[in-house]
């Protein structure tokens, strides 16, 4: 894993415009979800092909966790950090629905990485921390253990040594 500067790579305008939109599919999924008011929601905004060619390229058609080339072993998947259904570690979080289109909670992730025996639905926090359970909580009271290449740099948690990765405990 290494850092991956998203600052060198617009957000993509289909993310930008249906954020913006009232009746966006994040808005809807904060009424329905946040509110128990509306319609159910289907998540597709970020499956949209501008997209994938976005995460495609800020991430070298490589996955943000293992660095495989993801076309040599399987299809690209659309990973979400902070998981935008359920959270692993709290059967009672509806997961983080309002940053299921956030281009900041977008990862390219290969389909080992992103299936539930690694990735999949965990985003583990410190047990002192709090997790966001609403669109009107602040992401920031929370303490991941789970590292985001996009937002600190892994060297700083990981090191390699000539018998492979371990964490470092500093």
């Amino acid at each position: 894993m290494i850092f991956v500067d998203r600052f060198g790579l617009k957000e993509p305008q289909v993310l930008i415009n249906d954020n913006k939109d009232p009746n966006s599919e994040k808005n809807r999924a904060i009424q329905f979800i946040g509110n128990s008011q509306g319609d159910p929601v289907e998540f597709n905004i970020y499956r949209k092909e501008e997209v994938k060619k976005s995460l495609k390229l800020l991430f070298h058609d490589k996955c943000a966790y293992c660095e495989s080339k993801i076309a040599h072993i399987t299809y690209p998947h659309i990973e979400h950090w902070r998981p935008k259904k359920a959270v692993y570690e709290d059967k009672s979080h509806p997961g983080y629905y309002w940053l299921a289109s956030g281009w900041d909670n977008l990862l390219l992730a290969c389909s080992i990485c992103n299936g539930q025996k690694h990735k999949g639905n965990k985003f583990p926090i410190e047990a002192m921390s709090k997790y966001a359970r609403k669109s009107n909580h602040s992401i920031t009271l929370e303490d991941p253990l789970l590292i985001n290449p996009c937002l600190e740099n892994p060297e700083h948690h990981l090191q390699y040594t000539e018998l492979g990765g371990d964490w470092k405990y500093s």
